[in-house]
């Protein structure tokens, strides 16, 4: 899963309140500089790798402010969230600014399951929080889950968790069904073996190894982003992606399979 939005939008907080990630967080714009790792547990239901991405100014999908060097995470997790900080003057007008961003950008994420989270409750009236998020229902496409959060007051946070958590879990699932059929209509890569793997970390990274996973990377177009992100798909479904972060792994980290070596 992962948070955008606009500078200042309450996105580390998030991040430091629900997960092990330490960010660093400021009352300024610009704060995160680098994409933050994080893993949240959530009781009774499991767990989920967390990140937030720098904010996002209009124009970013065309190199301004931090530019679209961030953007390119977000074609890496299956579930969005957009934190619109509700105490904006002009709440509407900020989340099409980040919307039109990432329609901006060069790979297509219409399909990826979104949530649209109202952050800051604590600092505004109840009706106005209510005022914000009737406006944005009004803008946001037709079935769009919305939340209203404090971080800071740990409000409504739980809440999100566990929804989040349900897509993401839904995703996965999709993921599942999209790796098996590939797998069906491709014989050449079936595995009779073990799908057992190593992560082993290196001075250049962390190099993943096993039968299952070599046999995909040999597969990959490493110059290809499409073939890149399946494989990243493949690693999230056999718990790689989840065992790197545990290892240290952040987001631009080296992982090193036989024959190529991607970003996480």
């Amino acid at each position: 899963m992962l948070g955008f939005g606009l500078p200042n939008a309450g996105k580390s907080t998030f991040l430091s309140v629900v997960s092990n990630a330490r960010p660093e967080i400021a009352d300024y714009p610009f704060t995160t500089l680098t994409p933050n790792l994080g893993v949240a547990d959530i009781p009774g239901a499991g767990s989920m790798l967390i990140a937030d991405i720098p904010g996002l100014i209009e124009g970013a999908a065309e190199g301004k402010g931090l530019g679209d060097e961030f953007l390119r995470h977000v074609e890496r997790t299956a579930v969005l969230l957009h934190l619109v900080d509700v105490t904006s003057n002009d709440i509407v007008a900020d989340y099409k600014t980040i919307e039109n961003e990432v329609k901006a950008y060069s790979v297509d994420l219409s399909s990826r399951a979104k949530i649209v989270v109202l952050t800051k409750i604590d600092l505004s009236l109840p009706e106005l929080v209510s005022d914000a998020e009737k406006a944005l229902k009004k803008t946001a496409p037709k079935g769009t889950q919305f939340f209203a959060i404090s971080s800071q007051a740990h409000q409504g946070t739980k809440e999100l968790l566990y929804a989040t958590l349900k897509v993401v879990q839904t995703e996965r699932a999709k993921v599942a069904v999209a790796v098996k059929e590939s797998e069906d209509a491709l014989p050449v890569i079936r595995l009779a073996s073990t799908d057992k793997w190593t992560v082993e970390k290196t001075e250049d990274g962390f190099k993943v190894l096993g039968h299952k996973i070599d046999k995909f990377s040999d597969r990959t177009d490493f110059s290809n982003d499409e073939s890149v992100a399946r494989l990243r798909d493949i690693m999230r479904k056999m718990g790689i992606t989840h065992k790197l972060s545990r290892m240290g792994a952040t987001s631009g980290t080296h992982i090193i399979f036989k024959k190529g070596t991607i970003e996480l």
